[in-house]
């Protein structure tokens, strides 16, 4: 949510004017009633305009914009708050994307980016304290686009089947695949990763076969399997 004090300002713009639509959501306060309303819709212009003003008397909270490109050509959008008069600050990563014929994005807990057909493409997190607010600087609104673009952002095309999200170093995750036999763990002194299955030095061992309570374990090449008392003093030679 992005909170807003009298005079302040939700701005935007596309790479082509009155082709993105948009819709913003949220609350209003002035003279201490509260309502909940649609605070503006219409289309995005194609050089940087007002999209809501804040009345006189009144604070605001935005609590969703909604943009969809209704175009036949992808078009990239920006969004900005801007609360001393002059200076525009982004709430959006620069020249965000859109999908031609559909393609959307919704901010509000987080920013989703949607594909034409509804696919969720992109989904960043945008701590509310990052948002701005009258008890917030100016400055941290600034911060959050440099915030945004420096994320590491997970389309759904890199994950194949059977994969994970995991950092060897800080702010630095990737995509892994974990093939069969495999358990995702961390051994001493190693990073994340798939820890195999087996009988050797720092494997992970399986059951092999269907061992009953009471029964002993033996070490087999796949694993350890159970064992009767009558098969554990064969193997021993005790009887």
């Amino acid at each position: 949510m992005i909170t807003l004090e009298a005079a302040d300002l939700i701005e935007g713009d596309a790479s082509a004017a009155n082709v993105v639509d948009y819709i913003i959501n949220g609350v209003q306060e002035a003279s201490s009633v509260v309502s909940v309303k649609a605070l503006g819709d219409g289309q995005l212009p194609a050089s940087k305009g007002t999209l809501y003003t804040t009345p006189a008397s009144t604070t605001a909270i935005v609590k969703s914009v909604i943009l969809v490109n209704t175009d036949s050509s992808a078009r990239t959008v920006n969004l900005y708050v801007q609360r001393d008069g002059s200076n525009s600050r982004r709430i959006i990563p620069e020249g965000l994307s859109l999908e031609a014929n559909g393609g959307s994005a919704i901010l509000a807990d987080h920013l989703y980016v949607f594909s034409a057909n509804g696919e969720l493409l992109q989904s960043i997190a945008a701590p509310a304290h990052d948002l701005g607010g009258a008890s917030h600087n100016a400055d941290t609104l600034a911060n959050l686009n440099t915030k945004v673009s420096d994320a590491t952002l997970f389309g759904k095309e890199e994950f194949d089947a059977n994969t994970i999200l995991a950092a060897d170093n800080d702010d630095t995750p990737t995509a892994r695949t974990i093939a069969e036999q495999r358990v995702v763990g961390r051994l001493t002194g190693g990073n994340i990763g798939a820890i195999i299955i087996g009988i050797a030095d720092n494997n992970m061992v399986q059951v092999d076969g269907s061992p009953n309570a009471n029964e002993y374990a033996r070490f087999t090449a796949n694993g350890l399997e159970g064992r009767t008392e009558a098969e554990f003093k064969a193997d021993f030679n005790l009887e």
